[in-house]
């Protein structure tokens, strides 16, 4: 009877054991696979901040490329408005330069309508001065 005792004893304890080694052996499994899942995980997030950080350099690139354009917009801008002053100073000069050009003209015109009067008045001085040294 004690050895019956004995053997029932060593059954159940050889099913604990076998137990403890089937649970023991499914939490190393399931130890084995949250190590794997954590090792993607962390590849994952490895890969997610380096396409985070490529893209914060990318970003910075773009703002870099905007505002240079800004400024060479603004460069246009004053050039722009530097041009068009001058354009406005050759149109004011072109026009004074019409200006006097035309009161040039009218001088010379008068001039030569005065020129042809006095070469009348001379041709005329020189007929009347011929005919005086005739008497």
């Amino acid at each position: 009877m004690v050895s019956d005792e004995v053997r029932k004893l060593a059954e159940k304890t050889m099913q604990s054991v076998s137990e403890v080694a089937r649970v023991t052996s499914a939490i190393q499994n399931g130890t084995r696979e949250s190590l794997s899942s954590m090792e993607r995980s962390m590849e994952e997030i490895m890969d997610a901040a380096a396409r985070s950080s490529r893209s914060g350099d990318t970003l910075t690139a773009i703002v870099s490329l905007v505002e240079q354009s800004a400024r060479e917009v603004e460069e246009i801008e004053a050039m722009s408005a530097s041009q068009t002053e001058a354009n406005q100073s050759i149109v004011k000069a072109t026009a004074s330069v019409e200006a006097i050009s035309l009161t040039t003209t009218r001088e010379m015109q008068s001039a030569a309508a005065h020129i042809q009067s006095l070469t009348e008045l001379s041709r005329i001085l020189s007929e009347t001065t011929a005919s005086l040294r005739k008497i």
